[in-house]
């Protein structure tokens, strides 16, 4: 297909292998895939217009793709021979996650909520996922449904968040680093 119309979002798979974008005229979702003689740009079957968000999974295999006019996610698994869409509905958390990942199988979103992180999954599942304060940052190990999250006080990994969902800090900011450096800044004043 020959395109004709400006991208808004753009996301570029890990490998490089084909992006997601959305035209700036429609909101139409399109996947762009590199060949011999330019790029194929086609639309996504099954996948909404005007997403406000799109995170790929670590491989590059799935992408989530968010919609904050609708407070849904849609996953798109098969990327990019073979896609197909998946659509979830997140307006119960009443607003746009701070940040957003994808497995690389597309079963499963994780996103952080007004401080909580909450795992979406097959059939309408979501988990609360045992982490200490608002998440920054989100992401699924490669190839398979481990994840980690870190937040300004902890980072932490997941084992399975489909099944056990078992929560590892693998690092915390120690209790008393606040009152260190008060304390620090105090004598310095002092002195």
């Amino acid at each position: 297909m020959l395109f004709r119309s400006e991208l808004a979002l753009v996301e570029i798979a890990p490998d490089q292998s084909s992006a997601l974008a959305t035209a700036a005229d429609s909101g139409e979702a399109l996947l762009v895939v590199p060949g011999p003689a330019g790029f194929r740009v086609t639309g996504l079957a099954g996948v909404a217009a005007g997403a406000s968000r799109i995170v790929y999974s670590p491989s590059g295999k799935a992408a989530a793709l968010w919609f904050s006019s609708t407070g849904h996610v849609q996953v798109v698994k098969g990327l990019p021979a073979a896609p197909s869409a998946r659509d979830t509905d997140a307006s119960f958390f009443g607003g746009d996650p701070g940040a957003l990942a994808v497995s690389d199988d597309g079963a499963w979103v994780m996103g952080a909520w007004a401080g909580q992180v909450y795992a979406l999954g097959p059939d309408s599942a979501v988990k609360a996922v045992a982490v200490n304060g608002a998440a920054q940052a989100l992401c699924f190990f490669h190839g398979s449904l481990n994840a980690a999250v870190i937040t300004a006080n902890e980072v932490v990994t997941i084992s399975d968040i489909g099944g056990g969902a078992t929560p590892k800090t693998i690092w915390s900011k120690p209790e008393d680093a606040g009152q260190e450096a008060s304390a620090q800044t105090a004598v310095g004043l002092a002195v």
